[in-house]
């Protein structure tokens, strides 16, 4: 039986020293895994956008509403130095796209045309008198219409409070048939309108002098507005008014080109109202439309009016 017992110790003492799974011992060493070093992420490289006019006189709303709109899409604006027919795009690289204000109508596509070939993305805004589109193929484009600038501004005129209908008006014309003395006549024989008097630049005497007449003869409270085709015939009306220590009527003027053109002509109760194109608006709708192009959307041509807005 002692032999037996034997026999099965030895047996799994042979087991005990053959098993696989065998504990490390105390000086041992234990191989570590093999970590794997992350691949560094790329910076993105930010889009780059140049802006540039073709006269040094660009609004800075206009490149307000371009620089903040950019900056919260992550964009970099660079504003370019102004010149005719955009000449500084000759030398220019490096830029994801170009938006461009064209402020003159002499101003041409000769150096906006190879950047359109060479499938850079280019957004133009015009702001000119000129109706026509003359858009360059290729380019988003948009474009301030003043076709009913003389109406509007007769329509902002004639609502103004507190104003009653028929309203007493002095009219400060360019000539017979342009498009303010156009308008002004119209609502005349709609009976919206009482004259006062109408001047016109082609006149043989100045507007000055046919303002001293009207004021001299017109008391206060016999005229609600002037109503101005041109900055010139606003100005001279303004002065005369302030001369005169006038305050009993205001003046309105026809808009040419931004709100800021009249916001700098700002006289509390006399010239109560901006009328222009919105700027800064347009200013953040072209950053919308150069990251169409460069996402690779179709450009688009659109218009744009003039607004109001009430100064304080």
């Amino acid at each position: 039986m002692k032999r037996f017992f034997l026999i099965i110790l030895l047996a799994c003492l042979l087991l005990v020293g053959c098993s696989p799974d065998k504990a490390p011992q105390p000086n041992e060493k234990t191989a570590k895994p093999e970590v794997m070093a992350a691949e560094p992420t790329p910076t993105p490289t930010p889009i780059r956008i140049a802006l540039l006019s073709d006269h040094a006189d660009i609004p800075a709303t206009f490149v307000k509403g371009v620089e903040q709109a950019a900056q919260a899409a992550g964009l970099i604006t660079v504003q370019l130095e102004p010149g005719n027919n955009f000449a500084a795009l000759k030398n220019e690289t490096g830029f994801d796209g170009f938006i461009l204000l064209r402020t003159m109508e002499e101003t041409d596509w000769a150096n906006v045309e190879p950047l359109i070939n060479s499938n850079t993305p280019v957004c133009i805004v015009d702001i000119t008198m000129q109706e026509e589109i003359v858009a360059p193929k290729g380019a988003s484009y948009s474009k301030l219409d003043l076709s009913d600038a003389a109406l509007f501004a007769l329509g902002v005129t004639l609502s103004y409070p507190p104003h009653d209908t028929p309203v007493r008006l002095i009219a400060l014309l360019e000539e017979k048939d342009s498009p303010a003395a156009t308008a002004y006549s119209l609502r005349m024989d709609e009976g919206k309108i009482f004259n006062r008097g109408r001047f016109y630049q082609t006149d043989k005497q100045t507007a000055r002098e046919f303002l001293e007449a009207m004021l001299d003869k017109y008391v206060e409270g016999m005229v609600d507005a002037i109503y101005a085709e041109n900055i010139e015939l606003a100005q001279t009306a303004l002065d005369m008014l302030s001369e005169l220590g006038r305050t009993d009527m205001e003046v309105f003027l026809v808009p040419s080109g931004s709100l800021g053109e009249q916001q700098a002509l700002h006289t509390k109760w006399v010239f109560p109202m901006a009328l222009g194109a919105d700027m800064y608006t347009e200013g953040q709708n072209q950053v919308e439309a150069i990251l169409t192009l460069i996402k690779g959307g179709e450009p688009e041509q659109r218009v744009f009016t003039p607004i109001a807005v009430e100064m304080e």
